[in-house]
């Protein structure tokens, strides 16, 4: 039904301050420490009863890191987004920074002076957040288990360690300039030691790299790891690299991180079987849901010019979800489009067939209002 997608197109612009951000305060048993974390919601989260997928920022102690993802994402994407900010503490007395949440400790360095001692609590950090962090948004908020993180910088390092220690964590990683010269090279010697064929699930990586000339061995960690990634392919992983050493290591942030997530939403949208299975994996999840689900999701191939995606999905709407009269009234006006208009019309009909077996369902208005969008769409079509 094409009004609902024209609807969402005319109120997007005049609900869009109506996304919520709320700052909320976490104790960890795991690090011991009181936690901060921001909690963007898309607009009508408050109202709709869908699921999102999670982005995860890190480093979301400087602010605009988060909230460049939570507004960049809406010009990226159909797909709505809850936005997670993860803000590192600072504390001069215990020696703990963002440096302590993202750093392993270090094998080859003294963790004692290394980094002024600012180093070595990734695990605990890790765990915090599938043991904690995790836990809580699944239960306070619709979620679903796609999950993606940004990190950049020794953030970016982070999210990559999170990869090799615990990969079921997140699904997608944008890692904007990770620092892979950390203690003498020891995320690179991690990498040689995972298996990345072993992996339940795909993942995708976005990796890039800006002007890092001014901290020694830096260059020659990454080219050393992307060379090892070239020899070492995984089934399960792709990997997206991207050069923009025309920026500094600082500035390349926004445009690293913008282009990483475009890359990271055409990589799941390309391929229409990938995102079938992926949506028929949450139909437990999504309930009544299930249904607008797929066919928001037909919609959006429809707009960007692929119908043949757009008629896959529809069709797999309909086979599992045959009481929607919703389903055959989008199949027809993908059909109207492609100049087909006989089986159209057909399609027309059968949404009014199915939608007058849902008569005693629907509320008096509701009904009014589709019938004669039905009848509309078929009398448009039926002499052509």
């Amino acid at each position: 039904m094409k009004y609902q997608i024209t609807l969402l197109f005319i109120l997007s612009g005049i609900i869009s301050f109506a996304q919520n951000i709320r700052k909320i305060n976490f104790h960890s048993d795991v690090l011991n420490q009181d936690r901060k974390v921001w909690i963007y919601t898309p607009a009508g989260f408050e109202e709709d009863e869908d699921h999102y997928e999670v982005i995860y920022v890190f480093d979301a102690q400087v602010r605009f890191y988060f909230d460049l993802i939570h507004s960049g994402i809406q010009f990226l994407s159909n797909e709505r987004y809850i936005v997670v900010g993860d803000v590192s503490p600072y504390d001069e007395a215990t020696q703990y920074n963002r440096n302590t949440d993202f750093f392993p400790k270090p094998v080859h360095e003294n963790p004692e002076t290394y980094y002024d001692g600012w180093n070595g609590n990734a695990q605990k950090h890790l765990e915090y957040l599938y043991k904690e962090l995790t836990p809580y948004l699944e239960k306070n908020y619709r979620t679903l288990p796609n999950r993606t993180a940004v990190g950049h910088s020794n953030g970016g390092t982070f999210i990559l360690y999170c990869l090799l220690q615990q990969p079921d964590l997140f699904n997608n990683y944008i890692a904007v300039s990770p620092n892979m010269a950390y203690d003498q090279e020891q995320m690179i010697e991690r990498f040689k030691k995972f298996d990345g064929n072993s992996l339940k699930s795909e993942k995708f990586i976005y990796v890039s790299h800006a002007d890092e000339s001014q901290w020694k061995g830096w260059k020659e960690a990454r080219e050393k790891w992307y060379d090892w990634l070239k020899t070492n392919p995984s089934d399960q992983i792709t990997y997206e690299i991207e050069d923009l050493s025309d920026y500094t290591h600082f500035n390349s942030f926004p445009f690293a991180s913008m282009s990483g997530l475009k890359k990271f939403t055409t990589y799941w949208s390309h391929d229409v079987d990938r995102v079938l299975s992926y949506k028929k994996s949450l139909k437990t999840i999504l309930g009544p849901a299930y249904s607008s689900s797929l066919n928001t999701l037909a919609y959006s191939y429809f707009h960007d010019d692929k119908p043949d995606s757009a008629i896959k999905v529809i069709d797999t709407a309909i086979a599992e979800c045959p009481e929607d009269d919703n389903l055959y009234d989008s199949k027809g006006e993908f059909l109207e489009d492609s100049k087909q208009y006989d089986k159209a019309g057909k399609y027309y009909q059968k949404a009014l067939e199915v939608l007058k077996t849902n008569k005693e369902k629907m509320s008096a208005s509701d009904y009014d209002y589709k019938i004669k969008l039905y009848q509309k769409n078929y009398m448009r079509v039926k002499d052509l």
